[in-house]
């Protein structure tokens, strides 16, 4: 679990949940959980998952209270498509999804991995994303960033 404090005196929690998804919680400064907090159950689950396998990783705040959260997501596999995408969204301070930032899906070329494994904030405010590359076709992996602006 991530515990992100939100400038108000409380704090985001990151909860791995059950069968593979990831929920995210606002703690309340007086420790109860924030039952307004994304939908009807306190919890932000931003978007019906797209076809594929989407695996969220990591949250940070922004500007304004806004939260980022990064993952990975792989649809079915086809031909010269990555085979795995950094994906990005961004919350308000309520935990509803923030349509006008959008989903963000970030491939790095044909029959690529990337898992987007964390998020910063950078001076500007834009949210950088990092985690694993891999290129199996041209046999080469390392550490994949993806530099978002600001919005």
């Amino acid at each position: 679990m991530n515990l992100l404090p939100d400038g108000r005196g409380g704090a985001i929690t990151m909860e791995a949940g059950w069968p593979a998804t990831t929920i995210l919680r606002r703690l309340r400064p007086d420790g109860s959980w924030d039952l307004h907090f994304g939908n009807a159950l306190g919890r932000a689950e931003p978007f019906s998952y797209p076809r594929g396998t989407l695996l969220l990783e990591d949250a940070a705040i922004g500007r304004g209270g806004r939260i980022y959260v990064v993952g990975s997501w792989t649809r079915k596999p086809r031909p010269g498509s990555a085979k795995r995408r950094f994906l990005l969204f961004r919350l308000d301070r309520r935990g509803l999804l923030d349509r006008r930032y959008g989903v963000l899906r970030t491939g790095f070329g044909q029959g690529t991995t990337a898992r987007s494994l964390s998020v910063l904030i950078a001076p500007g405010g834009g949210p950088l994303a990092i985690g694993p590359f891999r290129d199996p076709q041209a046999g080469y992996e390392g550490l994949a960033l993806a530099r978002y602006l600001p919005g």
